[in-house]
């Protein structure tokens, strides 16, 4: 079947994986259109058929890599109960999985001033606040909105100083794990 038989869905699937695969080789400099068709072994047109353009690829490919994040925080904290161990432990897992995948932090910061990505941020924030909001409302904590926007700048905050760093900020975890703590 020629690439341009298949259905776009599965264009998309192949050449989202490719981008994955490229990332995880190299980063995000290795990301090209070219690239991208090349691993997936399609013609170097093949995105222009799945996709609008560059931007609404890499952002489809930063909603995957989003969602395998929050499906990685969900698995490892799906059967706790509300509590404070259990907002540290999401917070830690999701500090770490952007530690451990440094392209997808300059997918991000490459992406933050496009029209589609900084939807897409934006989106992916404010459901982060959200799901904070839940956790703390369970918590019985004051102002359980506000907090959890405070806390998603500061996580948010601590990925990219840790980004930066190439690295883990102990004090800037331990800063907010300790006012988690404090305001329980």
């Amino acid at each position: 079947m020629t690439a341009s038989a298949k259905p776009t869905a599965s264009l998309r699937t192949l050449l989202l994986d490719a981008g994955r695969r490229l990332l995880d080789a190299g980063g995000a400099e290795d990301l090209t259109e070219a690239a991208v068709c090349a691993a997936a072994e399609l013609p170097a047109t093949t995105l222009r058929q799945a996709f609008d353009d560059w931007d609404d690829y890499r952002c489809a490919l930063l909603n995957d890599l989003f969602d395998e994040v929050r499906d990685r925080v969900t698995r490892i904290t799906d059967n706790m109960p509300p509590s404070v161990e259990r907002l540290k432990l999401a917070l830690e897992t999701y500090f770490e999985a952007n530690l451990g995948r440094p392209a997808l932090r300059r997918l991000v910061l490459s992406l933050a001033f496009t029209p589609c990505g900084a939807r897409l941020i934006q989106s992916r924030m404010t459901a982060f606040a959200v799901m904070m909001g839940i956790e703390l409302r369970a918590l019985h904590r004051p102002h359980p909105q506000a907090s959890a926007r405070l806390l998603t700048a500061a996580a948010a905050e601590i990925a990219l100083a840790e980004h930066e760093a190439g690295a883990r900020e102990p004090a800037l975890r331990d800063t907010l794990f300790r006012y988690l703590e404090r305001a329980a």
